[in-house]
């Protein structure tokens, strides 16, 4: 977590510039010197109490506001975060052109990031930020958010926030924090390279707290990296330069980690043995337990790594190495030849880890090796009571399930494509081959879930599947926006599979795609068709069912019907977040209708949506607005309107559009100047646009009629 911003200093600064004299000339002045001189002294306790005395018996009091400040600050020294954040919010609320109202207004939202509340703290943070400020409060706001952003696993949020941080603030408060977060987010990410460089920028140069950590991280980057060698010259400094770190042990365990990686077991045996965890390290002393085990092993000293694997398992019977240790007891055992303790293992693992990944390949090992040691009675035992022989197959199939219930997709792909692969004649084959299209299609791997698809097409999957891989190849030709093939597959099951939960879906992209190719006739026949069969079906797409009958009615200028569907869309699903697609609608049908009025207030529907808002569909919005003002002839209000366009929605087009018709308002006012302004601006920032040429045009004319040479 990162340091709080202090201002001690300059609020003790503030906080007697704000105090009376040496003679305070009434009681409130007496007790509001009180509770400073606490405050000066960091008694926050008591500061605490005098500055509440103050704000219970002043609360008219021209220093109010500053008592609830320095409350805030108290409680926040105090570690009372939510009651912190009561009293910055009362000086944002009360007194916004206060002097700390600025201050407050972050201590608030970093009230919230400091008792955890992450998801409220980055509204709040963003707010903050909005004004681009250039104080340190924003430099510890992106800092924040960069660390919320992390912490949500949303590493591609928090780079940019990061970068930002350090291009506005490279000698902020919080440099090295910033490049530390910032490392983090990259690693996480999956960009080793650039985020080694900022971990080893950060040893090097860095003399905070991060140094240590900065250097615990590049030696374990370096080590995920294959650059064992580098990682461990690098974990090295713990024992030399940074020996008194409290990171030193965690860095001895990675250097082991490390000899163990580069194969040299000896070393790895060495440099965990030096370790001595506290006792409330747990998790280190077990993986340490893990990891000598292992180079134990790796030596042939199976007896020695009994006693680990064991304590390990002891420890944590359910650990995240627990199932590894386990199977590594029963190869020890086997090993050994010791037949007694190596069968209790075998069963301790069979009935705690049969459904791991892991299973089939000791089961293999354990069956070769008996094989080889004539250990024919284990042989019998991995026969007759564990699956993975006789059927591997279906072990494969409800090996992938688990995996896929553990949220280990990519381990689970590899059983399914195996099981594809090595058993066509298998039961499980046509849904594993299903199972592949769809993650693949999930993924955005269009080439691979079509290549599935085929191959399951091209068999007998049975009306389930079929019904199911119709679908999905419908659904492959709408992400790639290949409409004319979406229909093809979508029809196929409707009409051989009827009785399918898919067949009113697939008659929505039916007519989707017939919408999309601007078939609106047969689209709007569609759409009808399909919303008098919907009954009480409440599915996230059933929404677009009437919103895109009114919207053909519109292509179609059908203004009467598609104003009256639209109206229906708000009428039936007034929680649907594409409504604001409706609203559009409805403002087109009633300007059609020369009903300006009305038709601005749709449009502002639209403009205000909390979901549409940003939408291209909310500049057009804002552009219908412009153009309804322009053809009443109230050419000041439609300029407003179509600058709102240009200020508040980054769409090209749209605001290359609304530029022109503003210059054209300033033509209809005999503002020939103001008019040369925006073509000019239109010209200079959307020169790619179908409107430059007309811009172009005019701008002459306007020139001419401005008074301006034009040679």
């Amino acid at each position: 977590m990162y340091r709080t911003l202090n201002s001690l200093g300059w609020i003790i600064g503030a906080l007697w510039m704000c105090a009376a004299p040496a003679v305070f000339a009434d009681e409130a002045a007496n007790q509001f010197a009180l509770a400073a001189d606490h405050y000066s002294h960091q008694r926050w306790d008591l500061a605490a109490e005098e500055f509440e005395a103050f704000l219970g018996r002043f609360q008219e009091h021209d220093r109010a506001p500053n008592a609830s400040y320095y409350l805030g600050e108290s409680l926040l020294q105090l570690k009372q975060y939510a009651d912190a954040r009561a009293q910055y919010q009362r000086v944002v609320t009360q007194s916004p052109d206060s002097t700390f109202a600025r201050h407050a207004m972050f201590r608030a939202a970093e009230m919230l990031f400091l008792n955890g509340q992450h998801v409220e703290a980055k509204t709040e943070l963003e707010v903050f930020d909005s004004d681009q400020g250039t104080d340190k409060l924003n430099a510890y706001s992106l800092a924040y958010r960069g660390q919320i952003a992390v912490d949500a696993g949303e590493p591609e949020v928090a780079e940019p926030l990061y970068r930002e941080a350090i291009q506005r603030f490279p000698d902020g408060p919080l440099q090295s924090e910033v490049r530390f977060g910032l490392a983090r987010a990259l690693e996480f990410k999956g960009d080793s390279k650039e985020a080694l460089r900022l971990y080893r920028f950060l040893a090097e140069n860095s003399q905070s707290r991060l140094r240590d950590e900065a250097h615990l991280r590049a030696g374990i980057l370096l080590h995920q990296q294959h650059q064992h060698d580098e990682a461990i010259a690098v974990l090295a400094k713990f024992d030399d330069e940074l020996a008194a770190s409290p990171l030193r042990d965690e860095a001895r365990y990675w250097t082991g980690i490390a000899y163990l990686a580069a194969s040299r077991p000896d070393d790895a045996l060495t440099a965990l043995s030096t370790i001595t965890p506290s006792p409330e390290a747990v998790a280190l002393r077990d993986n340490i337990a893990v990891a000598t085990a292992s180079a134990l092993m790796a030596l042939k000293r199976y007896e020695e790594a009994l006693e680990p694997l064991s304590a390990y398992i002891a420890s944590q019977p359910d650990g995240a190495d627990a199932t590894a240790c386990r199977a590594k007891l029963t190869v020890c055992y086997l090993e050994l030849n010791d037949l007694e303790n190596l069968q209790a293992a075998f069963q301790q693992y069979r009935d705690h880890d049969a459904a791991t990944p892991s299973f089939l390949q000791t089961i293999a090992y354990l069956a070769e090796q008996s094989v080889a040691k004539g250990n024919t009675e284990l042989l019998q035992e991995l026969l007759t009571k564990t699956p993975a022989i006789e059927q591997l197959d279906a072990l494969l199939y409800r090996l992938a399930w688990v995996l896929t219930d553990l949220g280990k997709e990519a381990e689970s792909d590899l059983l399914f494509e195996r099981l594809v692969r090595e058993y066509p004649t298998s039961d499980y084959r046509a849904d594993a081959t299903y199972r592949l299209a769809e993650r693949a299609f999930l993924r955005g791997d269009s080439e691979a879930a079509g290549s599935y698809l085929a191959q399951l097409l091209t068999s007998n999957p049975g009306a389930r599947l079929l019904a199911h891989s119709l679908y999905l190849e419908g659904q492959l030709a709408a992400r790639q926006e290949k409409w004319a093939n979406v229909a093809a597959p979508m029809q196929r099951l409707v009409e051989e599979i009827p009785e399918s939960n898919l067949s009113l879906p697939a008659r929505y992209w039916i007519a989707e795609a017939s919408f999309r190719l601007a078939n609106y006739a047969a689209a709007g026949e569609q759409f009808a068709s399909l919303g008098n069969d919907l009954g009480d079906l409440n599915a996230p797409w059933t929404p677009m069912v009437p919103l895109r009958e009114a919207q053909c009615l519109a292509h179609q200028e059908n203004w009467t019907d598609a104003f009256t569907t639209a109206q229906g869309v708000g009428e039936r699903f007034p929680d649907f977040r594409q409504l604001y697609e409706a609203d559009y609608v409805i403002g087109r049908c009633l300007s059609m209708q020369a009903r300006f009025s009305e038709a601005r207030e749709a449009f502002n529907r639209v403009v205000r949506s909390t979901t549409g808002g940003r939408t291209e569909t909310a500049a057009m919005a804002q552009w219908m607005i412009g153009e309804s003002y322009f053809h009443q002839k109230e050419y000041r209000e439609a300029v407003r309107a179509y600058h709102r366009v240009v200020s508040l929605h980054a769409y090209p087009p749209w605001q290359a559009a609304a530029l022109l018709q503003a210059g054209k308002c300033h033509e209809q006012s005999g503002e020939w100047q103001e008019a040369v302004k925006l073509y000019t601006q239109l010209l200079r920032d959307y020169p790619n646009t179908t409107h430059a040429a007309d811009a172009s045009q005019r701008m002459r004319v306007a020139r001419r009629s401005a008074g301006i040479n034009t040679n």
